[in-house]
């Protein structure tokens, strides 16, 4: 695709448009308190999950207009979080 997510150092997930050079389309800034280690998009659909070193997990559908309604799903480990990804054949 044309969307690339990046996880930031201080919890932000960045967006950016591949086409273009200056192609920054904004950043969630409120699910994670801690850097961000994991960013995968689900191959079918708007769906983004981010795990951080906070220990949480996110699932953010990012079709939506904004973060708030964006973020789908939280889940707590209560401990730092390295890899995430989707299961199945659209994973």
């Amino acid at each position: 695709g044309t969307l690339a997510a990046v996880g930031g150092g201080k919890g932000n997930i960045h967006f950016f448009d591949l086409r273009t050079t200056s192609g920054h389309l904004g950043s969630y800034v409120d699910a994670h308190t801690d850097e961000v280690t994991r960013v995968r998009f689900q191959s079918t659909s708007g769906l983004l999950a981010s795990a951080s070193e906070d220990g949480l997990m996110c699932v953010h559908d990012t079709c939506q207009s904004t973060e708030e309604k964006a973020l789908k799903s939280v889940m707590n480990t209560q401990t730092a979080i390295r890899d995430i990804g989707f299961f199945g054949p659209s994973g």
